[in-house]
């Protein structure tokens, strides 16, 4: 038996392997439909997969794709894992356990500051998987459009708008990239497989028109529910016009829309919609707590402002202190605790509590850390679904 991190070459046994393993998971076109931009006849198959071989032949597999999060010069690396499947016949046998642990080592060498991924919670948090991030999850109905979205709150501009399928290779996908990627936060994509992005868990992307200009995208899943996973707009007035007319020509009866938990378009959302949930995000184990707290905290900073002052907290890796000071931004370990007469830094004994409460959206109902300052959580981490390989 061996672990590799699979070359290219291995592509078309990965996509055979992933589709054997998962069966009727991955519905009609197997994981080629479901993740394109990896899986698909141009997909990304390289060095993003760790294959456990016995005799040559894939008994178990993960993927691992970069992730990352930008926010204006700041990055923040990772790897979202993905496609973590064992064959039926090698189940209890410790495979997954291998792979888990090859992925952490890996990440160490890398440098990676953290893992996601989608799955059921417990069984994920045997290898330090916590849930983490916040999403709004915002539902129109059909009553509460006609209602909420008239032609006042729209002012008719819906009847100049249009939906169109967006294109591999078109302008419209240029265009797509572009306005996406002029975002100060949001995840790093590539420009070149941008509309196979979008594409991702069979989601639709559409090309929004406005006077038949370029006015931005939309991309929806029609299984089950109808869902906007992304949209994005070159005006903010149009926001509730390309509501209205994805409702009345994709979904009469309704649809929900997923949303980040700051800035513009929840608020807009939350005022609009009949109701508005906040949710939590992905399963996230976290091997940099300093970068990851600070970049979080930069983010936050932008959004809705920080108070200035310190704290300390303590993890199973030792105590941190995270300050804010002349508007500059610092997370880094403690030598001993809280210096001077401060008080004993946070800690907790339940295993993984610490990244819920800084990293979830618990921590406004559940009440402030002790010696937080005030306002600096909720953190916005926030991984939209397509990102979620």
């Amino acid at each position: 038996m061996e672990v590799i991190l699979a070359g290219a070459e291995w592509k078309e046994r990965i996509l055979e392997s992933a589709n054997r393993i998962f069966g009727q998971d991955p519905e009609k076109g197997g994981f080629a439909a479901l993740m394109p931009e990896i899986y698909g006849e141009s997909g990304n198959c390289s060095e993003n997969h760790f294959l456990v071989l016995e005799k040559g032949r894939i008994v178990a597999m993960a993927l691992v794709e970069p992730v990352c999060f930008v926010c204006g010069k700041e990055r923040l690396s990772g790897v979202g894992v993905g496609t973590v499947g064992v064959a039926e016949e090698e189940r209890g046998r410790g495979h997954m356990k291998l792979l888990m642990h090859t992925i952490r080592e890996w990440m160490e060498r890398e440098r990676y500051s953290f893992a996601v991924l989608s799955g059921q919670r417990q069984r994920y948090a045997y290898w330090g998987y916590e849930p983490a991030g916040i999403r709004c999850e915002a539902f129109f109905s059909g009553p509460s459009v006609r209602h909420a979205l008239t032609e006042k709150a729209t002012r008719g501009i819906e009847k100049r708008m249009s939906l169109e399928p967006l294109e591999a290779g078109s302008r419209e996908e240029e265009l797509s990239w572009k306005l996406y990627d002029s975002q100060e936060v949001r995840l790093e994509r590539r420009k070149e497989s941008f509309a196979a992005h979008l594409r991702s868990g069979r989601c639709q992307p559409f090309c929004i028109r406005a006077e038949e200009e370029f006015a931005g995208y939309l991309t929806a899943s029609f299984r089950g529910k109808v869902r906007i996973v992304e949209i994005q707009l070159t005006k903010k007035a149009l926001f509730p016009a390309a509501l209205k007319l994805f409702c009345q020509q994709k979904a009469p009866e309704g649809f929900l829309l997923d949303l980040p938990p700051f800035g513009e378009w929840a608020g807009m959302a939350e005022r609009l919609s009949e109701s508005l949930l906040i949710r939590s995000g992905h399963q996230y184990y976290i091997a940099d707590p300093c970068r990851m707290l600070e970049f979080f905290l930069k983010v936050k900073q932008k959004q809705t402002g920080l108070a200035e002052g310190s704290w300390d907290f303590e993890t199973e890796e030792g105590v941190f202190r995270a300050w804010v000071q002349a508007g500059q931004v610092q997370v880094g370990r403690s030598p001993g605790g809280a210096a001077g007469s401060a008080p004993a830094p946070w800690k907790t004994d339940k295993e993984g509590e610490w990244i819920r409460k800084l990293f979830g959206p618990y921590a406004p109902i559940s009440g402030s850390l002790p010696g937080i300052p005030e306002g600096w959580l909720p953190l916005p981490v926030f991984l939209p679904e397509i990102d979620a390989v």
